[in-house]
Order: structure tokens, then C-alpha cells, then sequence
């Protein structure tokens, strides 16, 4: 994950300042052969939810009618994947700077605003272009993206011509990859997809028509179609990758444990013998209880990676459960040597078997008077080892993603004022859920999102002016 995305969402909730909408992408999301195999961990409400919720205009010719072929075949085998509306325009994006494709989709978003995703393919055009035609193309990209901000605008890469890692096209298509991982976009990897079968062996030199694809399917059961240009089983890969990156772009996570920290008052300069703070999350995203170690590491400089400082063993989850602790204390001693750190959050099974990882950056500074000895950390998983909290909020969110009614379960060490209220992306108060005394002990408050949009929300929980964030993704 970047940690520019956890600096974001603490603007959000704290500061409250506008953020656009693009936001809700937070890192980039690639689209690659990798998809493919977690296909089948897309929830069917997920599915449900995009089948209802996406207007889709699709630029192609026939090159890019194989994610279309595949889309159609998954229909076939299972109606649950029956896709959302598509507006399907006969072009492409053509060669070395061509741009005409540009004010045809003008045309279209200005027609018809119900239109949220843009996608467009290739058709030879990476193969013979060039590093500037390739940087007009993007630069259009970005361009749309803010003249039409409610609008998720598909990058995509050119298909495979057999010229392999010393060919043009592999360079060019790096090119679209390296812009969109940096800036955070959504890429249809089509390259990538057609380099790779489900065994992960790597295929440098291959053609869009997909030779491995035919060896493949003389072992394996395969789908028959006319596919493009190929073979049918490249379609049927492309489609399963398509599903998946609707998913995520939906908010969906295929990580089993996802973490997340949330750096209070960024950017975070601590004194040698000082401390800084921060909101930890840890999120089941599956349908059954889980088990997870989590584990925090540092990269100190001028040394390299340092720790645990600190390892917790098998932290319990219920299904779709949020585990979100805030003001989490980390401290920093008088030793450590002043410069650049990244923070860095595991979870997985210990040591070697990582679910997912998170980092921030931190600078320490000169020393303190009185500094503290150790690397200490504070407060977080607190209730795992002491069922009877005194001086931490405990809060969940189950279920999380939800349709259309979800629940945010607290602990209150005691009796405390309690306001609870939803955020949109924008910063904007959705709904006041509560705002009054409340005893010591558990509580449970209810959100009837029925009237929302899909989306990603978050809840701010203040208590006696301690505050706990969190993320809610309505899925409808």
C-alpha cells in the first residue's frame, strides 16, 4: 500500500478539507494475470452491486473485443455475472498521439451523465509508438479524469506482438504501467494477461494469438468461442480479470486480512526520546472468522530493516469485522538516530507468510531531555490481552462491505458523551447517528444507508474528545 493514501484519508476525517473523488482508488489497481486467479473470491453481492450500479462507455475494435468475449462467456457458464450496461464505440486510441478518440468521449459523458467508467483499447497502436505519443495519451487520460471527475476512467496496455523484452512494445507498455502505478490510476494490464498462464509460467516473446493458451487447453477443460485475433481461453482470462477489477474498483479487497494505519498529524517529526501516534484497522474481508499475527518493523536509516518492535499472535476476526483502535502510542528512544524511517505494519502468519503490509514515514529529530529507553508501543490489540478496557475505545463495523444496513460496535471503559456521525468522500456529514451520554460497558448503533449511494463512507467516533475513524463501503 502508499502511505500517501493513509495521509489522505486522516485529512478526511480530521481536517475535513475537500478531497476529490478519485480518492476512493487510493492505490493503483492493476488489472494483471494475477486477477484472474482470485476471480472466484468476488463476493456475489459485489457482483450484484456492479451489474446494478455501472454505466459503461467502451472504445474498441477488435483487439478489444476479447474482454467483452469473455465478459459474455463467464455469463454463459453463471448468469450471477450478468455485466452492467455498456456503450460500445467502434475506434481506438490509435498511433502516436492520435487523439480523436478524445472529443468522442466528450460527446458521450456530456450526453449521457449517468455514464460513470471509460474504458479504451489498443489496436497495434503501442507496438509502433513512440515515449512522447505514448505521454499525449496519457496526459489526455489525466485530463478527462478532471474534467469528469465521477467518471473511472481504464487505462489499458497494447496486446502482445512477439517482439518480447527487447521490442518497443514492451517498453511502451512499461511506460503506461510505471505512470499508472505512480499516480494511482486503473490499468487493464492486456499485455500482461496474454503473458502468463495459470501455472504463472512467464511467456516473454509471445503473440496476441496466444500460443501457450492452445498447449494449455490440450490438459485443461477450456471454454470454445470465437475470440479475436486468439484463442478462446485468452478471452476467458480477460474477462475474469475485467470482473476483478470492477470489484476493486468497487471497494472490494481480495486480500483474506488487510491492515491499515492512519498517522495522526502527518508529516510526523519526533524527537529522539519522544513519541508519535496513530489509528491502526485490521479487516476481515471474507465470509469467516480468521486468525492473524501482526507484527511491526522499522527501515532505520543508514542500517535497514529493525524489529519486531512489536509481534501480536493470532488476533481473532469475526466475518467482514473492522478492528479500528486509535491514539496507538509508539515510542521513540533517545538511541535511535535521527533521519528518515518507514513505519511499517504486517499481517499474516509470522514471520514469512505476509497477508498485507502497510508503511508511513517518520523523521527523527535531535534528542530530548529524559527520553524514553525502548521502542514501546502502546494501546493497540490492547483488548487481546485484557477483556476489560480502561483506557482505549474498541470499535467494529460489521458487516463491512454492506447493502444497506450496517452496524458499529464500541466499549466504553466508562460513562462518556458519544457522538457518532457518517462522512462522504468529500468530507461532507451524511448522517448524525448519535450525540448523547452513554453508560460504561458495549454498545452497538445501527446505519440505515439505504438512501446513499455506493460508495466508500467512513464513521468518526468522539468520545470524551477522543476520536476513532473508520472506513464503511456500501456495496448496494
Amino acid at each position: 500500500m502508499i502511505a500517501n493514501r493513509n495521509l489522505l484519508v486522516l485529512f478526511l476525517i480530521v481536517s475535513l478539507v475537500f478531497i476529490p473523488a478519485s480518492i476512493t482508488l487510493a492505490d493503483a489497481i492493476i488489472a494483471d494475470h494475477l486477477a484472474t486467479g482470485e476471480f472466484e473470491l468476488i463476493p456475489e453481492d459485489v457482483i450484484n452491486a456492479i451489474t446494478n450500479d455501472y454505466h459503461i462507455y467502451y472504445v474498441h475494435t477488435s483487439h478489444g473485443s476479447q474482454i467483452v468475449t469473455g465478459i459474455n462467456l463467464l455469463e454463459d457458464e453463471n448468469p450471477v455475472y450478468t455485466p452492467p450496461y455498456f456503450y460500445e464505440r467502434s475506434d481506438d486510441l490509435g498511433h502516436n498521439g492520435d487523439t480523436s478518440w478524445v472529443a468522442h468521449t466528450r460527446q458521450y459523458l456530456d450526453a449521457y451523465p449517468q455514464c460513470n467508467m471509460a474504458m479504451f483499447s489498443w489496436c497495434g497502436g503501442v507496438s509502433d509508438n513512440t515515449e512522447e505519443g505514448i505521454n499525449i495519451y496519457l496526459d489526455k487520460m489525466n485530463e478527462l479524469e478532471g474534467q469528469y471527475p465521477d467518471v473511472t476512467f481504464i487505462y489499458m496496455t497494447g496486446h502482445l506482438d512477439g517482439t518480447g523484452p527487447d521490442g518497443n512494445l514492451y517498453q511502451r507498455n512499461n511506460q503506461i504501467r510505471d505512470y499508472c502505478v505512480a499516480n494511482e490510476k486503473v490499468l487493464f494490464d492486456f499485455a500482461d494477461i496474454e503473458s502468463y498462464d495459470p501455472d504463472g509460467n512467464f511467456y516473454p516473446y509471445e503473440s496476441d494469438a496466444c500460443g501457450w493458451c492452445y498447449d494449455w487447453c490440450e490438459t485443461h477443460d477450456c471454454p470454445s468461442c470465437g475470440c479475436a485475433h486468439s484463442q478462446c481461453f485468452n478471452c476467458y482470462q480477460k474477462g475474469k480479470a475485467w470482473w476483478w477489477m470492477m470489484a476493486s474498483v468497487s471497494g472490494w479487497s481480495s486480500q483474506i486480512i488487510s491492515i491499515d494505519m492512519i498517522p495522526d498529524d502527518p508529516p510526523i517529526l519526533v524527537p529522539a526520546g519522544g513519541s508519535f501516534t496513530y489509528t491502526g484497522t485490521l479487516t476481515n474481508n471474507t465470509d469467516t472468522p480468521q486468525n492473524t499475527d501482526v507484527w511491526i518493523m522499522l527501515d532505520v536509516p543508514n542500517y535497514g530493516m529493525y524489529g519486531p518492535l512489536k509481534h501480536f499472535n493470532e488476533i481473532y476476526i469475526e466475518a467482514y469485522q473492522t478492528l479500528t483502535q486509535a491514539a496507538i502510542v509508539q515510542h521513540v528512544p533517545g538511541y535511535a538516530p535521527t533521519g528518515d524511517y518507514d513505519y511499517i505494519a504486517l499481517c499474516g502468519d509470522y514471520p514469512d507468510d505476509i497477508t498485507d503490509q502497510v508503511s508511513f514515514p517518520f523523521t527523527v529529530t535531535s534528542m530530548i531531555e529524559n527520553p524514553v529507553r525502548r521502542w514501546e508501543l502502546n494501546n493497540w490489540f490492547t483488548h487481546s490481552e485484557n477483556n476489560e478496557p480502561k483506557d482505549f475505545i474498541f470499535v467494529t463495523s460489521h458487516p463491512n462491505p454492506f447493502n444497506a444496513t450496517t452496524k458499529i460496535n464500541f466499549a466504553l471503559p466508562q460513562q462518556a458523551n458519544v457522538k457518532l456521525e457518517i462522512f462522504n468522500l468529500l468530507g461532507e456529514s451524511v448522517e448524525m447517528l448519535t450525540n448523547r451520554s452513554m453508560s460504561q460497558g458495549s454498545h452497538s448503533v445501527s446505519w440505515d444507508a439505504s438512501r446513499e449511494a455506493t460508495g466508500v463512507y467512513f464513521y468518526r467516533l468522539s468520545i470524551d474528545g477522543n476520536t476513532v475513524t473508520g472506513r464503511l463501503t456500501l456495496l448496494k
